[in-house]
């Protein structure tokens, strides 16, 4: 076969090298051909890397295998060397690899035409941030130009791209029909976002399927189990107030299993929750209230981390003065605070990339608020380039105070209670991070920073 008589030419050539050095008729400079490809051999039969059959392995030998396909022609006369060693190329060339390259170029030109396609199409939409499996992201991103910019879902060599991807605030998917069709994204993504009611856009071109201007983040996570048929039967039966937040007490009427459902209650326009469903039975949230007579009240189930909108339940709450004069926490988490985990070796609270708190102190002028931050990044580390930097944009009650840098490890944001700044009730401290990511494939949201204490001095 013509791989047999390749691999019997370079070990002649193996041969001739070693026997013309022994002779005396080339330097001994020249063993280091042999000596490189019999290494390279022993490291690749004896590595792991030997059962692996990728051909991207085999590339560094071409730095010898030329020398030594030709290294026969040396026992040939000088004027005869150039043109033997130039048919030889030539019939090796004919009988190995003529058929498979024809062949070969037609499968590229094809395929470059798809993926020049896809591009087009991902373009018309848009969009510039995606996200896709490790193979398809990279080259899509390189084609480009970088004026597409594809994370990676799942190997991450260029970290750059998924922290842009996922601080954009776009979502868009792009499958490859043939590379997926194992685990059948293609049809598995549009089902799951149909099930669930989320709306989206889709696009066929080629071997691509394009799912994109979707309404909410929808993470990598969200393929391990399938959603749940049915919603479990939850009812809001009472509500109260207590210390500035109010109790909602809810019951589940069903005993269905439901993995990965959760329930986010918010008052729109101020605060939102998450919490778990109990199995069975009566279960409470708490959350805080605004100071305002009428509240309106939406719970929705979620999975995978975004919001089951057909769920949504929306109900009118009406508090009496004694409610809005109580007692409230000096400094409450209304939303994008949670949850707690370890980190820099102690427990710390996750920060989305907009949190918010409410301030309840007096505001004398001599009080300090103080948050001690830390960066999730850890951009000190070299595959960042030294091109990207934390910070956030802070503003209470609406005023802009500007934009802090976060730099690794502890950063400490403070500011004066100040009054005209603060009202010593009801105040409202925004943070707007500049860079959000998931911080692992199990997580359903996005990590900014991280929230060691606040406290005031």
């Amino acid at each position: 076969s013509a791989a047999a008589v390749f691999s019997g030419l370079v070990l002649l050539g193996l041969i001739v090298v070693v026997v013309l050095v022994l002779k005396g008729k080339a330097a001994r400079a020249a063993l280091i051909f042999p000596a490189f490809f019999l290494a390279f051999m022993a490291v690749y039969l004896l590595s792991n890397a030997g059962g692996t059959p990728v051909i991207r392995y085999f590339y560094i030998l071409y730095l010898v295998v030329p020398v030594l396909l030709s290294a026969p022609v040396f026992w040939l006369k000088p004027r005869s060397r150039f043109a033997a060693a130039a048919a030889l190329f030539i019939l090796v060339f004919a009988a190995s690899q003529a058929v498979a390259s024809r062949a070969l170029y037609r499968d590229a030109k094809l395929k470059h035409e798809e993926l020049s396609a896809t591009v087009a199409a991902m373009t018309a939409t848009g969009e510039r941030y995606w996200i896709s499996d490790f193979w398809t992201s990279y080259l899509l991103t390189s084609l480009s130009g970088e004026k597409l910019i594809v994370a990676s879902k799942d190997v991450k060599r260029y970290y750059p791209y998924e922290l842009l991807y996922w601080s954009s605030g776009r979502n868009n998917w792009v499958i490859g029909k043939d590379r997926d069709a194992k685990e059948g994204y293609a049809e598995i993504l549009p089902d799951i976002l149909d099930r669930v009611g989320l709306a989206y856009e889709k696009t066929e071109v080629g071997g691509f399927t394009l799912v994109h201007h979707l309404g909410q983040d929808v993470f990598p996570r969200v393929f391990l189990a399938d959603p749940p048929e049915d919603l479990p039967e939850v009812s809001l039966a009472g509500v109260s107030a207590a210390d500035g937040a109010l109790n909602l007490e809810f019951v589940r009427e069903d005993s269905r299993p439901s993995p990965g459902v959760g329930l986010r209650v918010e008052i729109p326009g101020y605060c939102a929750r998450p919490f778990p469903i109990w199995e069975q039975g009566r279960f409470t949230a708490r959350i805080p209230f605004p100071l305002e007579e009428k509240i309106k009240l939406r719970s929705t189930f979620t999975y995978a981390g975004f919001a089951l909108e057909r769920s949504a339940r929306e109900s009118d709450v009406s508090l009496g003065p004694a409610e809005l004069v109580q007692p409230r926490p000096e400094i409450d988490f209304l939303e994008g605070i949670g949850p707690q985990r370890e980190a820099y070796g102690r427990p710390m609270f996750a920060c989305r990339k907009l949190a918010v708190r409410e301030i309840n102190r007096p505001a004398d002028g001599r009080s300090r608020l103080t948050l001690d931050l830390y960066s999730p990044f850890d951009f000190r580390e070299p595959f960042w380039y030294g091109d990207y930097a934390q910070s956030v944009a802070i503003s209470v009650n609406g005023r802009d105070l500007g934009e802090r840098v976060l730099g690794d490890g502890k950063t400490a944001v403070a500011f004066d209670l100040e009054p005209g700044l603060f009202t010593g009730r009801g105040d409202r401290v925004r943070l707007e991070f500049k860079y959000a990511m998931p911080v692992s494939f199990s997580e359903n949201f996005r990590t900014a920073a991280y929230l060691e204490r606040a406290s005031f001095e």
